[in-house]
């Protein structure tokens, strides 16, 4: 049975006028695990009410959480969404590299330029879905309850309702971030919300690789793929030959949690933009909570732990989730690609149909078979001319993302 870590009871409950449906919202998902889960239907690994607690034990610094459970007129639970509260500060999620294109002095000048907008860029976002995740985590209704139409507006008039509930109680939330939606056409989701004055963006695409049927071991991977990328991945290998990998249990990630924490860091500080740094506790939480769903595997040279990727089982999908690695030691032992060709082998042998290979390191994971999914993102101020900046500010702040992509597979 989950265990609260702070107080569970129900701050909001509210009949959504017009609707049939009332709302109950409560700040741990501890006060509504067991009718949370009973919803979801096992369906999302990400929304389960295992992971959010994992996730709510050990949070990036000053996220806060709501849980929001929907519910006919009868009382039965016919929907859950996930929000999150993160104060934003564009300066601070801005770790742009060096632009080798542009003369010095203009690149100076535009750095310059883009670090007085970001300080100036600063407010508390309410997040609806996940911003340590990839992909359609905000919600999930039960099958055939309403059309996909009905349910973005019962969520955006949810939302709208919860952010006036915070505004009163002295927690200024005033921008709404909608995080993220596949981008398939004809997509009503995007009209809907575009018709709401919220403003669409997209970032980095995610990285998605199906498995073939076909790929009845990672040899047979191997043997789809190019010659000049089969002779890499295998140069790749003869790299990390001096390296040891194996699985490390609940004990063993708490007992180097500060090592794989540094690690961790060492990417995270190098992203083009990185809007949370995680808990020194997360991987730890998440073993806790989510068993075997959960993995973590660590590379070690000797005893010293040198690099670290981690997976979460999520039905037919394996999530890529956070990894970390010596600067060092990966120019040495190309660590970075032989985590995804170990990844890839879990797919393989664990007979799922697709890699979430999330975003970042476009081009490296487009060499070993991933195809970009582009994905929207939504963004709304509460305020009409405010507002109307948003989508500038946006625009000129997203990091511009140069890859080519690769095509390995004969």
């Amino acid at each position: 049975m989950l265990q609260a870590s702070k107080n569970s009871n129900t701050i909001q409950t509210t009949i959504l006028n017009g609707t049939g449906f009332s709302m109950q919202v409560v700040e741990s998902i501890a006060g509504v695990a067991e009718e949370w889960d009973n919803i979801l239907e096992g369906n999302n690994t990400l929304l389960s009410s295992a992971y959010l607690m994992a996730l709510e034990l050990y949070p990036p610094f000053g996220m806060a959480f709501r849980y929001l459970v929907l519910r006919d007129l009868q009382g039965c639970g016919v929907g859950v969404a996930y929000f999150q509260i993160q104060h934003f500060n564009a300066a601070n999620s801005l770790n742009e590299a060096d632009d080798k294109k542009s003369p010095w002095l203009i690149g100076s000048l535009q750095k310059y330029v883009k670090d007085i907008v970001a300080r100036n860029v600063v407010f508390n976002t309410f997040v609806f879905g996940n911003l340590l995740l990839t992909g359609e985590n905000a919600f999930y209704f039960r099958k055939n309850i309403m059309p996909d139409d009905q349910i973005i507006n019962l969520m955006t008039a949810a939302a709208e309702s919860l952010q006036q509930t915070l505004n009163s109680a002295g927690i200024q939330c005033n921008v709404c971030l909608i995080k993220d939606f596949k981008a398939i056409e004809p997509n009503q989701t995007r009209n809907l919300l575009s018709e709401k004055n919220f403003h669409e963006f997209c970032v980095q695409p995610c990285m998605i690789m199906s498995i073939q049927d076909e790929w009845l071991s990672f040899d047979d991977y191997l043997g789809s793929l190019h010659s000049k990328y089969r002779v890499r991945a295998k140069r790749a290998f003869k790299k990390r030959q001096e390296l040891s990998c194996r699985e490390l249990g609940q004990d063993e990630i708490l007992l180097y949690r500060n090592q794989i924490h540094d690690l961790y860091m060492n990417v995270a500080q190098n992203a083009g933009f990185n809007t949370v740094n995680l808990h020194v506790g997360y991987f730890y939480g998440l073993k806790k909570y989510l068993g075997e769903k959960f993995q973590l595997f660590a590379y070690f040279r000797g005893n010293v732990i040198k690099a670290f990727y981690t997976i979460i089982h999520n039905g037919h999908e394996l999530e890529a989730h956070f990894l970390g690695y010596d600067k060092q030691e990966n120019a040495i032992s190309q660590i970075y690609l032989n985590s995804l060709f170990d990844i890839i082998q879990h797919a393989i042998e664990g007979r799922v149909s697709q890699i979430n290979f999330s975003r970042t390191a476009l081009e490296i994971k487009s060499s070993v078979g991933a195809i970009p999914l582009d994905m929207y993102c939504y963004m709304k101020h509460r305020s009409h001319i405010p507002n109307k900046f948003i989508k500038p500010i946006i625009d000129y702040l997203n990091p511009d993302f140069d890859w080519q992509p690769r095509r390995p597979f004969k």
